[in-house]
C-alpha cells in the first residue's frame, strides 16, 4: 500500500485539479469546478500532488545538475523547484494556522510523492518510464525500494 492511512479518512481526488478547470465570475468567485470524469475518493496522499507547472521529476530518475551548496544549476528547474517550496510553505502556514494535520504538506516530498508523481505520468500517457533513457529503470526501483524501507508500501 502507497497510504499509511489507507482506512481513511478520504477524499474527494480531482486528478486534473488546476486553473483551466475552474470556472470563475469576473471577480474571481468560483462559480464551479469541470473534469471530473477520472476524479476517484482516496487517501489524501493522492491529493497531494504539484500543479503541472511545478512538476519535476524525482532525483532518481533525472537528477539535475547542482553546485556545492545543493542549489540547481538550470534557471527553469531550479525557478521550478523554488516554486514547490513556496506552495508547500503556504500549505504548511494554513495546516498550522488550521490545527490541522500535515498529511498534505508531507505528502508532496519523500518516496511516497515520487511514485504518485510516477503514477500521474502513467495516467497522462507517459508511457517512458521503463524505456526513456539509461537509468530511468533503476530509478524506479531506488523509489520502489525507498518506499520500502519507510514502510508505506508492504514489502514483498
Amino acid at each position: 500500500m502507497i497510504s499509511q492511512h489507507d482506512r481513511g479518512p478520504f477524499q474527494l481526488v480531482h486528478p486534473d485539479f488546476g486553473h483551466n478547470n475552474i470556472i470563475v465570475d469576473d471577480e474571481f468567485n468560483v462559480l464551479g469546478v469541470i473534469d471530473w470524469e477520472k476524479s476517484f475518493v482516496g487517501p489524501c496522499e493522492m491529493a497531494s500532488r504539484f500543479p503541472i507547472r511545478c512538476l519535476m521529476y524525482p532525483d532518481a530518475i533525472y537528477p539535475l545538475a547542482r553546485d556545492s551548496d545543493g542549489t540547481i544549476l538550470d534557471e527553469g528547474w531550479r525557478k521550478r523547484y523554488e516554486s514547490q517550496r513556496r506552495l508547500v510553505s503556504a500549505i504548511e502556514f494554513h495546516e498550522v494556522r488550521l490545527s490541522a494535520s500535515q498529511r498534505l504538506s508531507t505528502g508532496l516530498y519523500g518516496p511516497s510523492a515520487e511514485i504518485i508523481y510516477l503514477m500521474r505520468r502513467w495516467e497522462d500517457g507517459v508511457p517512458w518510464l521503463l524505456n526513456y533513457q539509461a537509468g530511468v529503470e533503476d530509478g524506479v526501483a531506488s523509489i520502489l525500494l525507498a518506499l520500502k524501507e519507510s514502510h508505506t508500501i508492504e514489502k514483498n
